[in-house]
C-alpha cells in the first residue's frame, strides 16, 4: 500500500481551509505516490478522540498501516513539508526524527486506529485496493453498457458515491445504495459490474 496522509480538520478551522487545498494539490501532483484522507473531527469525534487530536489541523503520516509521524498547524515552510513527505515515503527519513517517546505514542495511536478501522469495515489496506478493483470492474462496465459514453453515466454516479467514503472512510451512513432513486436504479442498479464495485468496498443495497 502507498503511504497515507491523514488530514484531521474542521469546517470552522481557518488554517484548515488554507492547508487542505494545498494537500489536495500535492496529492494530485504526486500521481498516486500517496493517498490523502480527510477526517472531519466534528463528524468523527470517536476517531479524532482516539487519535488524541487537540489542535487543528493535525496531520498524521501513515505507512504500512502505522502512524510514523505527525505535525500540528500550518507547516513552517515548503522545506518542512518536503522533509515530512520524504520521511513518510521512506518511513524513517524524518529530520528531526521522532523521539522514542513519540514513537511509543504513535504505536499506541496506530493500534487504536486499526481497531476503529476494523470495526468500521473499511480499513486502510482495503482503501489501497479500492482503485485496482474499481478499474477492473469499470472495464467490465464498458463491455456491459456497450460504449464508453454510456459507461461514463454510471461511472459519474459511482464516483459520487465513492467520494463520500473516501472523504469520510469511517462513516457507515455513506455505504448504502438507494435503488429507490430512479437515476441510481437506471444507471447503477441495472448493471452488475456497477453494483459489484460498490459492494466490494462495503456498500449495501437499500431498497427502502
Amino acid at each position: 500500500p502507498v503511504p497515507v496522509l491523514l488530514d484531521v480538520y474542521a469546517d470552522w478551522c481557518g488554517p484548515c481551509k488554507a492547508l487542505t487545498p494545498a494537500l489536495e494539490q500535492m496529492a494530485v501532483k504526486a500521481g498516486g505516490m500517496f493517498r490523502l484522507v480527510k477526517l472531519n473531527t466534528d463528524e468523527e469525534r470517536n476517531v479524532s478522540g482516539a487519535l488524541e487530536v487537540q489542535s487543528l489541523p493535525t496531520i498524521f503520516g501513515i505507512k504500512d498501516g502505522k502512524i510514523v509521524h505527525s505535525f500540528k498547524g500550518m507547516p513552517r515552510d515548503e522545506e518542512f513539508m518536503k522533509n515530512f513527505m520524504m520521511g513518510l515515503f521512506t518511513g524513517s527519513g524524518f529530520s528531526p526524527a521522532p523521539t522514542e517517546e513519540e514513537k511509543a505514542k504513535y504505536e499506541e495511536l496506530s493500534n487504536k486506529l486499526i481497531k476503529i478501522a476494523s470495526s468500521s469495515g473499511f480499513s486502510f489496506s482495503q482503501r489501497e485496493r479500492l482503485q485496482v478493483r474499481t478499474n477492473n470492474k469499470m472495464d467490465e462496465l464498458v463491455e456491459v453498457r456497450g460504449d464508453m459514453a454510456a459507461a461514463e453515466e454510471s461511472a459519474k454516479i459511482i464516483r459520487s458515491l465513492l467520494s463520500n467514503i473516501i472523504r469520510d472512510p469511517f462513516a457507515t451512513k455513506f455505504r448504502k445504495v438507494n435503488l429507490e432513486n430512479k437515476v441510481i436504479a437506471a444507471r447503477v442498479g441495472a448493471f452488475a459490474p456497477a453494483i459489484n464495485i460498490l459492494k466490494s468496498v462495503g456498500f449495501v443495497v437499500d431498497k427502502d
